[in-house]
């Protein structure tokens, strides 16, 4: 049984998905954590129908299992999704803390670790999930977070990048964080049924779990010493193969999944008031509009989970909001951590 497990998908991220894998491994051999770190390699038909062909990642990660016992290498071509990539790699997890990564990731050093370490000691008194600021490029030096953008007459319940506070405790609570660079124990995403299934490419994966945590009373608190830097360069044809992602992601995909979060999260009359509000949703096909289609669908196949969220929720959408309209989006810190 392992005591942490490292989740990092990955779709034609060569090379850096090997640097990524190795500076999480030597952070986490520092103090003796009794770890896993799994890869899962998303290629996969729609990958190819796309006209990428796929890197060297997926024979490398697996021939470096061989000396490497800490490495599992998965490989999921079920659907392009990094959502179901760590679906996939949740369920070969060993642990019960689960640590999230980009594959274009490289951690300061003592970050992982440490925050682990106060992660094993608080989790029941963090009540949530706990997470690194980020950094856009490699070598930035401004460390951001996410901050709260919401319309409530449209159906908007969003985050955009903000700069990271001063003055602040080595933990403190925020309505809503990437989930690169997150810590979670299996309990509380477990709680509100984890990412869904129905998840397709790109988007709304980050909107289902921090807005489904905060309608049950689950935090999200930003570990203040760490930092996990974020590779976000796309320098095409240093190689043949390049270090962008290789792959798309489409827009009625994409409209797809914030309709699934607003659904799960916020019910059907949120779910419709966010889609009435998008572009384009009003064009006709086969005598429906894209609206009613992705509505019918959504509501469907996501009829299940949201009900584990409903079960369970404390606040709605509003009352979740004007909480964090008095705390202004950041002010709460947990004493004595």
């Amino acid at each position: 049984m392992k005591d942490l497990s490292v989740i990092i998908p990955h779709v034609n991220e060569w090379p850096q998905i090997l640097w990524t894998v190795r500076s999480i491994q030597q952070e986490l051999n520092r103090k003796g954590i009794n770890y896993e770190i799994i890869t899962i390699d998303n290629y996969c038909e729609e990958v190819s129908l796309q006209g990428h062909r796929r890197d060297p990642s997926e024979g490398a990660l697996k021939a470096a299992m061989g000396g490497n016992s800490w490495l599992k290498a998965l490989t999921y071509t079920e659907k392009l999704s990094h959502w179901n990539a760590k679906i996939f790699g949740i369920d070969h997890a060993e642990a019960d803390i689960l640590f999230f990564a980009d594959a274009h990731t490289c951690p300061a050093r003592g970050s992982v670790d440490s925050m682990f370490e106060h992660y094993v000691d608080n989790w029941k008194k963090l009540k949530g999930s706990i997470h690194l600021p980020l950094t856009y490029q490699l070598l930035e030096w401004h460390r951001q977070i996410y901050g709260l953008d919401y319309d409530l007459d449209k159906g908007t319940l969003h985050y955009r990048f903000v700069s990271f506070p001063k003055d602040v405790d080595i933990v403190f609570q925020v309505p809503c964080m990437s989930t690169c660079g997150m810590m979670i124990h299996r309990e509380y995403y477990e709680a509100f049924g984890g990412w869904s299934p129905e998840l397709g490419i790109y988007g709304g994966g980050e909107n289902l779990i921090n807005f489904a945590m905060g309608m049950l009373g689950l935090k999200k608190w930003i570990y203040r010493p760490g930092t996990l830097f974020h590779h976000a360069g796309d320098p095409k044809g240093w190689n043949k193969i390049g270090t962008n992602r290789r792959y798309h992601w489409y827009w009625l995909d994409h409209l797809r999944n914030r309709t699934i979060a607003a659904y799960i999260y916020g019910g059907k009359e949120w779910a419709e008031k966010f889609l009435s509000n998008c572009d384009g949703v009003n064009t006709e096909f086969k005598g429906k509009t894209i609206l009613e289609i992705l509505l019918d669908d959504v509501f469907e196949s996501c009829e299940e989970h949201r009900s584990i969220v409903k079960s369970a929720q404390v606040f709605t959408v509003e009352e979740w909001v004007s909480i964090w309209e008095r705390e202004q989006w950041i002010t709460r810190s947990l004493a004595n951590t």
